[in-house]
């Protein structure tokens, strides 16, 4: 993970000295400081070419082109300034790091529960419709079936409401 920021460098050493910041649940490997919006955005793009997808937080006027420019925004604390939460894709209430994890493990657990919720959908028409067609079974029950799945595809994606504990530790949801 690389931290990039407009601060001075040695402001930015003072606020990522923690270790927890460095080697925990964040893991910042890497810090880039006194860096102008124009080359956070052109860091972000640097990030996007050489590894693909990138997630850029922020909470200032000075991160909104950066937030823009990535693959996924996110807008940090409730002091966050209206053009950092207009950029961004995800705006997050807590001036926290370690909220960002969560956020991600949440995604990755929505991800996973919607591929299913797809999957369970598609496998229940491809066995309706046939049966449909060939007379096997009418097509109000059919029907009745398949509302019955979305609706139990609907209490399954209920189940991301919250990713648990583990998300603290850096577990999987």
């Amino acid at each position: 993970m690389v931290a990039i920021s407009g601060s001075a460098q040695r402001a930015r050493d003072r606020r990522l000295r923690w270790p927890r910041l460095r080697t925990g649940a964040v893991g910042i490997d890497d810090v880039r400081a006194e860096l102008k919006p124009d080359d956070k955005v052109l860091a972000v793009r640097a990030m996007q070419a050489a590894h693909g997808a990138v997630l850029m937080v922020g909470d200032g006027v000075n991160d909104a082109p950066a937030l823009a420019a990535a693959t996924c925004g996110m807008a940090m604390g409730a002091a966050g300034t209206d053009a950092a939460i207009e950029a961004a894709d995800v705006a997050l209430m807590a001036d926290d790091l370690r909220k960002v994890v969560e956020a991600l493990a949440l995604a990755r657990k929505a991800r996973r529960v919607s591929l299913q919720n797809v999957v369970f959908s598609i496998g229940i028409l491809a066995v309706m419709i046939p049966l449909a067609v060939a007379g096997a079974i009418g097509v109000a029950f059919a029907v009745a079936v398949h509302e019955g799945a979305e609706l139990l595809a609907v209490a399954n994606g209920l189940r991301t409401g919250s990713v648990g504990a583990n998300t603290e530790t850096g577990g999987k949801a």
